[in-house]
């Protein structure tokens, strides 16, 4: 998944900043479709247990909730949006508007979704539920057990099986950005080197969505000069005297 910049075509709104914060302690639900019921706000991207004195939040495991709100400009309407996540560690449940739109487990890698569907006019509000539970389905793994106290309250236990502190939370930016509502979703490039002759099959797949009349590919030398070039969406290129280069 590659990371998303500002282009011609492009616009990238960028969510980092305060958000609201709080630990799940289980004892009341927590109702997405309401605000979060806390003033307490932390740094995002950021570990949540990096941010504190408490010990109790340092040291918390089980769920937590993030919250923030956004508006969007009328003229990226007509535009596809997508939310992206750099991560979320360790598993996440996200919710528009208090819809939820995607869940996503493994808390280092990205994840993405599009929102046009759950948006609202002004004051688009943005609420995601996090597990930091470290167990034998994450990475890294971790013996997880439960127990209650007097109450009957239930008490998470995650202790690592190595040296290994459990920073969580919304560790990288989460940004939203725009694309036209035709375009390309997928590259896909495998080249085929004949070193004896001197020739080079290079397989090109052109994953688009959306509306268009052509996909023309071209591949350039290194001074930035058409070599070969092909209009599918699914093709071969042949190139014949291929000259192989390396990084430097």
């Amino acid at each position: 998944m590659l990371y998303p910049l500002t282009t011609p075509s492009r616009t990238l709104l960028d969510l980092s900043g305060l958000w609201k914060f709080m630990i799940d302690e289980e004892t009341t639900p927590i109702d997405p479709k309401k605000p979060l019921p806390t003033e307490d706000v932390v740094s995002v991207p950021a570990s949540f247990n990096d941010q504190t004195a408490s010990k109790k939040i340092r040291e918390h495991n089980g769920f937590v909730w993030y919250e923030t709100s956004f508006d969007i400009a009328k003229p990226l309407a007509s535009q596809r949006l997508v939310l992206r996540f750099g991560s979320a560690t360790h598993e996440a449940w996200v919710y528009l508007n208090g819809q939820e739109i995607t869940h996503h487990k493994g808390g280092f890698t990205p994840f993405e979704v599009e929102i046009n569907d759950y948006l609202v006019a002004n004051d688009n509000r943005l609420t995601v539920k996090l597990s930091n539970i470290l167990d034998y389905t994450t990475l890294p793994v971790g013996n997880y057990s439960e127990t209650t106290d007097a109450s009957g309250h239930k008490i998470r236990h995650v202790d690592e099986n190595f040296d290994f502190f459990n920073y969580a939370g919304l560790q990288r930016p989460v940004k939203i950005y725009s694309t036209p509502t035709s375009y390309i979703n997928d590259i896909t490039v495998v080249p085929n080197v004949d070193l004896e002759n001197s020739r080079a099959d290079v397989q090109v797949k052109v994953a688009t969505e959306g509306e268009f009349d052509d996909v023309k590919v071209t591949i350039l030398d290194q001074d930035g000069k058409p070599v070969v070039s092909g209009h599918s969406a699914d093709q071969t290129l042949t190139i014949n005297d291929v000259h192989l280069w390396q990084p430097m």
